[in-house]
């Protein structure tokens, strides 16, 4: 028995689960050296549904074939046909994705290779190919563009002729690739194509202009990629909902355990998910929702909130675990995000809006106090925000013992949480007196506003059609402005203030007094308060007990605050102030989603009110 026919005999062998699972097998491909010594193979099994199953397979330490792993290389694995690339050095080279397209071109009499699947441009060594002509044919979809770019990169620092054909011009479905066109041209023309077919008119009228010569580098040395900034066109940030979740970006949402964080972003998951409307009236268009948890179970906790906040299951997708050489093992975003691009494609979630993390420090495998550990480990989460275009909502808590603190420094572990994040966003909740009060505010912009936010609450109800399944949700209430300090900061809970009056008391008289001879900018009321001593925090209590109307200009974009017209000993002068630079600040409209379950709320003129 020759080495071939022990291979396979091994790889029949192994993929026994596969073949009771409906897989059959399509493809050996042979990895070799330059002589024609077989390395290792890969082996394909399909199933008639599109599935297909691909593992490379190679000698364990006692010389046989046993081992669904990739051989170590020290300058990269072996490109497919390599013994073919050598015998004729000076014939041009076709560069496909995967090893069946290479077959097909070969079969034609052209010479064909590929590093393997859409992720091995930069595990590959690609220096037999060095200072030769190549034409690139990637398949038709993202994956199949970056590896093409991928792999002029590298050969063009190896003193290549790169040449890409221009699969736009092929009228190829999506993912086409040269197996697709080869079938397309047989049932166009009614034959097969030849080498000529491709070798002329394709090569001749769908390929790009040659990629620059380049100084040649020593493939030893990582590759970087420099691109002038004035052939980069400026985007505007693409917002799901303005100032509070951008594509593309990573997203902070801290605050104190039992103020319901996550609940809270199953309400933000369940508003992408059907492009409903967000707490300020802004509507999304519907998208797809990634989840990652690693606190919560799917069924009995995470499933029934996204009910009761009306999502739409169809479009929330949940991140289990990874299955690899037949283990199964927890997702690691350090090392699985690229397997989890790759997945998303495979399930056609062409458009994701939002993807919740919970909690972050679960995606830091290594020390979460630690800057650069915390960086390195968030860095492929960023890469895939900004891959997919979405954004990337991250839960986390306050440390302990960190109340009076700026909030950014309160966010649990390293401060590189807060600083890589480009929107952090923190929960509390409040106590006023014998009162207490959930808050959601901005603690971080770097791309809109850094203040404001919204009341909301946590709600139980028991899911309709599902007996005896109780759960929880959140819905939003009145807008609130300041800064996340101020909005944080406690109430001043002193029993008296001066002259033996509550601290409320005081802030009330307070503002009574400041605000009779008509509106006061907030910044100046701040200010005033600091002087006289009055916690910002019951201030503001004050300022609700009072009925006060906050105003925002639309002259500087500053909050200006009045006394309601009932205080005031006349109203026509009170009515008219301001009356051209300000504009209401409106309650908030209920979210169409939740409209069902927003039976503890009063609803006036379609507004939402505690």
């Amino acid at each position: 028995m020759n080495e071939l026919d022990i291979i396979r005999q091994s790889a029949k062998t192994i993929t026994e689960p596969q073949r009771k699972a409906g897989y059959v097998s399509t493809g050996l491909y042979l990895y070799t050296d330059t002589d024609g010594n077989i390395l290792y193979v890969r082996l394909r099994m399909d199933k008639p549904d599109g599935s297909k199953w691909i593992r490379p397979l190679s000698r364990d330490d006692a010389g046989k074939w046993t081992q669904l792993k990739e051989p170590e290389f020290l300058n990269g694995k072996p490109l497919y046909q390599q013994h073919l690339i050598a015998k004729e050095p000076d014939k041009p080279v076709f560069i496909v994705e995967g090893e069946k397209c290479a077959d097909a071109l070969t079969k034609l009499g052209l010479l064909a290779t590929t590093s393997g699947g859409a992720t091995s441009a930069k595990d590959a060594n690609w220096q037999i190919l060095a200072g030769r002509e190549v034409t690139l044919w990637p398949d038709k979809d993202d994956a199949g563009k970056r590896y093409a770019k991928d792999v002029k990169a590298i050969l063009t620092a190896l003193n290549c002729t790169v040449n890409v054909i221009d699969i736009s011009k092929l009228n190829l479905p999506v993912k086409g690739d040269c197996v697709d066109w080869l079938a397309q041209f047989k049932e166009t023309h009614g034959r097969d194509a030849t080498k000529t077919d491709i070798d002329f008119p394709l090569k001749t009228d769908l390929i790009q202009a040659p990629a620059s010569d380049y100084k040649q580098v020593d493939d030893t040395y990582p590759l970087v990629n420099i691109v002038c900034a004035n052939s980069i066109i400026p985007e505007a940030i693409q917002w799901l909902w303005d100032d509070y979740l951008a594509r593309g970006k990573l997203h902070i949402l801290a605050g104190q355990a039992g103020t319901g964080k996550t609940t809270l972003a199953l309400n933000l998951a369940a508003t992408v998910s059907i492009g409903g409307c967000f707490a300020d009236g802004t509507k999304c268009e519907p998208a797809n929702v990634l989840i990652w948890s690693g606190e919560d179970d799917i069924k009995d906790t995470l499933i029934p909130r996204l009910i009761a906040s009306g999502a739409d299951l169809d479009r929330i997708h949940f991140i289990r675990e990874v299955t690899q050489n037949y283990e199964i093992r927890g997702f690691d975003p350090a090392n699985d995000v690229q397997s989890l691009i790759i997945s998303v494609g495979e399930l056609n979630l062409s458009n994701i809006g939002l993807m919740i993390v919970d909690p972050i420090v679960n995606a830091v495998a290594g020390d979460s106090h630690k800057n650069g550990e915390v960086r390195r480990a968030l860095a492929p989460l960023v890469e895939f925000g900004q891959r997919m275009n979405c954004a990337i909502l991250g839960i986390s808590h306050f440390s302990k013992g960190t109340s009076g603190r700026e909030p950014l420094e309160r966010v649990t572990g390293s401060l590189a949480f807060g600083a890589l994040a480009r929107v952090v966003l923190a929960t509390a909740k409040i106590t006023e007196g014998e009162t207490s009060k959930r808050i959601f505010c901005i603690v971080k912009n770097n791309n809109g506003l850094d203040s404001g936010g919204f009341e909301y609450d946590i709600l139980q109800t028991e899911l309709d059609g599902y007996k005896g399944i109780f759960t929880s949700y959140a819905i939003f209430g009145e807008a609130i402005e300041g800064n996340a300090r101020e909005l944080l900061a406690e109430p001043d809970n002193r029993e008296t203030g001066e002259n033996g009056n509550s601290a409320l008391d005081d802030a009330k008289d307070f503002l009574r007094e400041l605000l009779t001879d008509g509106e006061m900018a907030q910044k100046e009321i701040e200010a005033d308060a600091k002087g006289a001593s009055h916690s910002w925090a019951t201030v503001r209590r004050a300022k609700a007990e009072l009925n006060i109307i906050s105003n925002k200009s639309k002259l500087d974009g500053c909050w200006y605050w009045q006394l309601h017209p009932s205080m005031l000993k006349s109203n026509e002068g009170a009515q008219d102030a301001h009356k051209n630079s300000v504009s209401m600040l409106s309650t908030l409209p209920i979210n169409e989603h939740l409209e069902s379950a927003n039976s503890n709320y009063q609803v006036t003129n379609n507004r939402a009110i505690f």
